[in-house]
């Protein structure tokens, strides 16, 4: 009973515990978490991926740091999940296959995340080696908390991240350190980016550095390398460069570069956060070295505007829109005339019909040219400016169109005071049928002059037609024959209208007597409806020259199509039928309106104000069509007028094409448009017709690009230097764009060029608000906002100038004619405000104390700093205020260096104004000093040993102190007073040359006015000795040997000479011996 007990008690335990062990069991099959723990996980997740659906919705969890040192592993082809690599790393990557779209993950699909992830390691694939990155080569997902170090080389669109960051890719506080190396579009953490970057940080070398097998992820980590040492082989025409980002288009926001960027007179568009931006980037901080050739700066290379395209509505809108009236107007005449016979309700109804079909005509080539203009969008590029030559070649074919207009408008005029003249007819009699059908005849005779001048005027065009062939094919005998047939037939349809017009005016003439008798409304409508029939003729004229003018606009866009810079589609067959089909429509209306002539008996006053309505409607239309024609035949491509800058309408809220709240601490360095932040604000030569532009309004021909980039609320703190033309504080040159609330400080400094500013070397834009505290030096053209600028408002600028050829000031160097200067306000007691003179209210001095007081003046102004520098770098700044003095005795110690005697340069610390650099002067330490004593004018008679400044002198006098106590036989040959200079040594040896032909010398030194002989040194013919002190008294004693001496000697010298002699002898026996 008890084992049945137990093993109850068992099994309900195993239940109860299965119970909760299973959810847990059943989670884990159904969360889709795969664990990667060692190589071979990871290379097998690589080979599932290849399918694009196999990862969506998986979760990858890195379990522990792998090692692929040695591994053959392919990158991951897709992703689709998540990849959470929980801080662990990944080392020993390496991927070297031929190939684009390249890193530990190829593509990275939308909704996808990779995070907390380390790499190690280096991508530098070979073949077309695009879209390059440690992490991912081509991003639309989300990275985050990533970190990569080691080495990444390629061609185009190369990251220390990712290759390219998509519209809805994000990457988000991640790390890169090592080597980037690029041809072109090259950024520490992304090549390009469309999306978002929020957080990053680079501390690469970005492109500083041909790539070298040599340099491994070991080196970068634990060695450390110095990238412009380690330079070799650079490309010379390598582009857009970033600390951040090579091309920015989308959003960069909080990021620092701390890394060196580019290299010394290399490469175009190089920054130390982009290299090229069209896109937003706010607070953001460039730390390093920023290196390039063109277009260089602390943190944009080149600002590129952000453009819109904004149409606005045409001449072909107006005459779309009236042509809707008249379909309206004729609507109503046919409601109308349903009171009416139902013979001209059907012609009123066939009238309808011919202008719905020409409005449907009319709406159809509004569609074609909105399709061409799509087509022309795409691949839009910046309006050229050299298109004057074939505009020239227009000229003729411009008059002749213009004859033509004023043709058409003596065409109507007649009609028009013909139909005034019928419309004052009430009354008619049967008396003046007669004369009214003489009348009718003179205005058909005018009417077949005019229809015969339609048939010259388009024979004319077609000619002119021809002439536009043979104008694109070159032939230019063609182009003369064809214009001066045109010319001919021209006048001919002129002769034809002036017959017609006689002919009018006759009738006119003629027209007095029928008011008198006319009184039947039929004989009124009949000659309203013959006015209205020759308007109708006059209508197809319009239309022939407005086919006429579509051509001219399509052999025009033809033209322009050929440029590189601007591409329009050209008119096919069916837009040349749609308007050929617009202008029968139009034909047909006339010719039905001349048809109801004959229907119309007694018709009500309503439906007579209904055709007069649709009559002056007619006219209208005429006008508009009139109006196409002189828009037409004054078309002018200009640059200027198809461009507008929106830029100072900036706010705070608008984003696009924005550099927002930056500073750049780091040296900027180049050869031509150098800046603080930018090197320039301009628009890319090679204008990428790929590139997106909004679109703004109903499509149209009339249209404008509207370009934005602004600088706001930077600050440059960093040293600015280029060998030529544009430097700026801010921006080197400013061909476009807007400067506002900026802040440059530091030294801006051009080797041989032009064009120094405090804010922009070269501005043909606005500069407002901004502030400048520099030392500038360069040629001509230096101003303290802009060398040469524009407009200028509410600047303020303390500066220095050290060095200026002509063209120089405190606010400006010149200005362009057209500019617009006011409210600029500087300090200086020696330089004027524009080129050497002062403007009231527009460039005026202050006295210091008062420009201060100015409102909104940043703290620069009133924080004054020496700089203390060692080998060009700060080793202790001391700040002082305006006008104060300082005291040398508390500069601050001069850095000992060995071998060398450190000193402060030469400056004057009394009333300090300004900023200053003070740089430390070392000069090698000489380690003997010699005295100018010398025995016959030759050697130096003293010698002293230790650590001497140029300038310290060894003091040799002769002295008269009582001798020492002499022996018999001694003398004092000499006695010197020795003064040695203070080199903190306390000890010295001195070198003491004896008298020729003197021997056995004794010293003897005065110590506390007692002699005592010190102890010496033979050193060829020096005596050498030591002192302890820098002053003393020093006594030569000669003691010559005695008499009784010589007695001892003189046997000596004796005994070795015979021993010498019997030694030589016994040698010569043993050698005849032997």
């Amino acid at each position: 009973m008890r084992k049945i007990k137990k093993y109850t008690a068992f099994f309900l335990m195993m239940i109860i515990g299965l119970s909760f062990i299973y959810p847990f069991v059943q989670l884990r099959a159904e969360d889709n978490s795969i664990y990667i723990s060692n190589a071979k996980d990871l290379i097998d997740l690589s080979k599932k991926c290849t399918l694009d659906s196999w990862s969506y919705n998986k979760q990858i969890i890195l379990a522990s740091d792998i090692d692929l040192t040695g591994i053959s592993f392919k990158p991951i082809p897709i992703f689709s999940g998540t990849f959470d690599g929980g801080g662990y790393t990944i080392r020993g990557l390496d991927l070297k296959e031929n190939g684009s779209h390249q890193g530990l993950f190829r593509y990275v699909q939308e909704g996808a995340i990779i995070q907390n992830l380390n790499v190690e390691g280096s991508v530098t694939p070979g073949g077309s080696k695009t879209y390059i990155g440690s992490m991912v080569g081509k991003n639309k997902g989300l990275v985050k908390n990533c970190t990569f170090t080691g080495v990444i080389n390629g061609a185009k669109y190369i990251g220390g991240l990712v290759g390219v960051n998509e519209p809805s890719g994000k990457l988000i506080d991640c790390k890169v350190s090592g080597i980037v190396y690029g041809e072109h579009q090259i950024g520490g953490i992304a090549g390009e980016n469309m999306g978002t970057i929020l957080r990053c940080t680079n501390n690469a070398s970005v492109n500083t550095q041909a790539i070298n097998q040599d340099i491994n992820v070991e080196k970068i980590v634990h060695e450390g390398i110095n990238p412009m040492k380690e330079a070799n082989d650079l490309t010379s025409d390598v582009s857009d460069i970033g600390g951040i980002v090579g091309v920015n288009m989308g959003i960069v926001q909080n990021c620092i570069n701390s890394g060196i960027i580019g290299y010394e007179h290399i490469g175009y568009n190089v920054g130390g956060i982009a290299g090229r931006q069209s896109g937003y980037i706010n607070e953001c901080h460039n730390e390093g070295s920023v290196y390039g050739r063109k277009e260089v700066g602390g943190i944009v290379g080149q600002m590129e505007p952000y453009t819109v395209l904004t149409f606005s509505q045409s001449k072909l809108d107006e005459l779309s829109k009236e042509l809707d009236v008249l379909q309206n107007m004729v609507h109503k005449a046919t409601a109308n005339s349903h009171d009416g016979s139902d013979l001209i309700s059907s012609q009123l109804t066939t009238i309808q019909n011919h202008v719905d079909t020409a409005r449907n005509h009319t709406q159809s080539l509004l569609d074609q040219t909105e399709e061409m203009i799509n087509q022309n969008v795409d691949t839009v590029n910046e309006v050229s400016t050299t298109v004057s030559e074939a505009l020239d070649r227009l000229i003729p074919v411009a008059n002749s169109l213009t004859d033509m207009s004023r043709y058409i408008e003596e065409s109507i005029q007649p009609i028009q005071n013909a139909l005034q003249y019928m419309l004052k007819v009430t009354d008619s009699t049967d008396e003046g049928i007669d004369e009214l059908e003489n009348i009718t005849e003179y205005m058909h005779s005018a009417i077949g002059s005019a229809d015969h001048a339609l048939v010259s005027f388009n024979d004319g065009l077609n000619l002119i037609n021809t002439s536009m062939e043979y104008l694109v094919s070159g032939d230019l005998k063609g182009v003369i024959h064809s214009i001066q047939k045109a010319i001919d037939a021209l006048d001919r349809s002129r002769n034809e209208l002036h017959s017609s017009l006689r002919d009018l005016e006759y009738a006119t003439s003629h027209l007095s007597e029928v008011f008198d008798v006319l009184d039947d409304a039929n004989h009124y409508i009949d000659k309203s409806i013959n006015a209205m029939s020759k308007s109708m003729d006059s209508m197809e004229n319009a239309a022939d020259s407005l086919t006429n003018t579509f051509t001219e606009l399509s052999s025009l866009v033809e033209y322009l199509a050929d440029q590189p810079e601007v591409s329009f589609v050209t008119s096919d067959s069916n837009y040349q039928e749609t308007k050929n089909n617009l202008c029968d429509a139009l034909g047909e209306t006339s010719n039905a309106l001349s048809e109801l002539n004959n229907m119309f008996n007694k018709q009500s006053h309503i439906l007579l104000n209904d055709i007069q309505a649709i009559t002056d409607q007619l006219f209208v239309v005429f006008d508009t069509m009139l109006d196409i024609t002189n828009e037409v035949t004054s078309f002018d491509i200009k640059s200027e007028e198809y461009k507008e800058d929106i830029s100072n309408a900036d706010t705070q809220e608008q984003t696009e094409g924005k550099v927002a709240n930056c500073l750049n601490n780091g040296i900027v360095s180049g050869d031509i448009n150098v800046g603080g932040i930018t090197g320039a604000i301009a628009i890319e030569r090679s204008f990428d017709p790929e590139d997106d532009i909004e679109v703004k309004g109903n499509k149209s021909l009339n249209f404008i690009f509207q370009t934005r980039a602004v600088i706001r609320e930077c600050h440059n703190k960093g040293e600015i230097k280029a060998k030529k033309d544009g430097v700026g504080g801010i921006v080197g040159t400013m061909k476009l764009g807007y400067v506002v609330d900026s802040i440059a400080e530091g030294k801006i400094i051009s080797d041989g060029g032009n064009y120094i500013g405090g804010i922009a070397g070269q501005s043909y834009s606005l500069i407002r608000s901004s502030y400048a505290k520099c030392v500038l030096e360069g040629g001509e053209y230096i101003g303290g906002i802009a060398g040469k600028g524009r407009d200028m408002l509410n600047c303020r600028a303390f500066v220095r100038i050290n060095s200026a050829d002509e063209y120089f000031g405190s606010i400006a160097g010149d200005i362009e004619s057209d500019g617009q200067i006011q409210g600029n306000f500087f300090v200086s007691d020696t330089l004027g405000g524009i080129d050497g003179i002062s403007y009231a209210g527009k460039s005026e001095p202050l006295a210091y104390e008062d420009f201060i007081q100015l409102e909104g003046m940043p703290s620069i102004f009133s924080e004054f700093t020496l700089n203390f520098l060692v080998d060009n770098k700060v080793v202790e700044k001391v700040p002082f205020t305006y006008g104060d003095s300082l005291d040398a005795k508390k500069l601050p110690q001069v850095p000992p260096k060995e071998g060398y005697l450190g000193t402060w340069e030469a400056f004057d610390s009394t009333h300090l104004t300004f900023d200053q650099d003070v740089e430390a002067i070392y000069t090698s330490l000489r380690s003997t000093l010699e005295s100018k004593e010398r025995r016959n004018d030759a050697m130096p008679i003293m010698l002293v040993d230790g650590l001497f400044t140029p300038t310290d002198v060894l003091t040799l006098t002769k002295s008269n102190h009582l001798a020492p106590l002499l022996q018999k036989n001694q003398m004092q040959l000499e006695q010197w007073s020795i003064t040695i200079p203070d080199d903190g040594n306390k000890t010295h040896t001195l070198r003491y040359l004896v008298p020729e032909d003197t021997k056995n010398v004794q010293i003897y030194l005065l110590k506390d006015e007692k002699w005592v002989q010190v102890d010496t040194k033979q050193d060829g013919k020096y005596i050498l000795f030591d002192i302890d002190y820098n002053h003393c008294v020093l006594s030569v004693i000669n003691n010559p040997p005695t008499a009784l001496a010589s007695l001892f000697i003189i046997p000596i010298v004796l005994i070795l000479l015979l021993i010498i002699f019997i030694k030589s002898i016994h040698s010569k026996r043993t050698d005849s011996i032997t």
